[in-house]
């Protein structure tokens, strides 16, 4: 593992727009972005019954076994091994990965909450879902799902993040732009300390 490499974790409720701010950063400073939701679904896009399984979970607004994203996240560090900087969107999503994180990856990470009003979120998934075709997205009672697994499991993450005094939170209801600028600041100012 390169030891200079920034880790950078992306939180936030579903739609709150860490996809969109990993790409600004990506664009920014030439990271790689690993979006575990992205992995799966392309990791996983053979079928045998194992993925249909897991697949399943994915469009009922679950998550997959910490395992299988334990090895994901191995996988891609493995083969970015070179790389300034690595984005984490969708990991860790709860306490127990959390502690993974910090012991096997990151002691100190970079840690950005992207934050929003769940009523904007929904509408925002939902446009998200007639654009890209996402069946996981689809549904208002997923989508209902999903918020309330983040508020039971994910959130407490974010907590624990800002008790070690590693959280910079953002609200990500404004224009893009001028949270991709925040971040940016950020990211440099860690930049220049690392």
């Amino acid at each position: 593992m390169n030891k200079r490499q920034l880790h950078i974790i992306i939180m936030g409720a579903p739609g709150c727009g860490k996809g969109t701010q990993a790409k600004q950063i990506v664009s920014n400073f030439g990271f790689v972005h690993l979006s575990t939701g992205e992995l799966f679904r392309k990791k996983y896009s053979q079928k045998n019954q194992e993925t249909i399984a897991f697949k399943h979970a994915i469009d009922k607004g679950g998550f997959f076994s910490d395992e299988m994203a334990y090895q994901i996240i191995q996988d891609f560090i493995s083969e970015n091994s070179e790389v300034e900087g690595i984005i984490y969107d969708g990991f860790p999503r709860d306490i127990a990965q959390a502690k993974y994180f910090r012991k096997h990856i990151c002691t100190n990470p970079i840690v950005i909450e992207l934050k929003a009003d769940e009523e904007q979120l929904i509408d925002r998934i939902l446009k998200r879902a007639s654009k890209k075709n996402r069946k996981d997205d689809q549904s208002e009672k997923t989508i209902q799902h999903r918020m309330e697994l983040y508020r039971k499991k994910t959130y407490p993450v974010v907590d624990l993040f800002a008790k070690e005094d590693l959280l910079h939170t953002y609200h990500s209801e404004g224009k893009i732009e001028k949270v991709a600028n925040q971040i940016k600041e950020l990211i440099e100012k860690m930049q220049q300390k690392h």
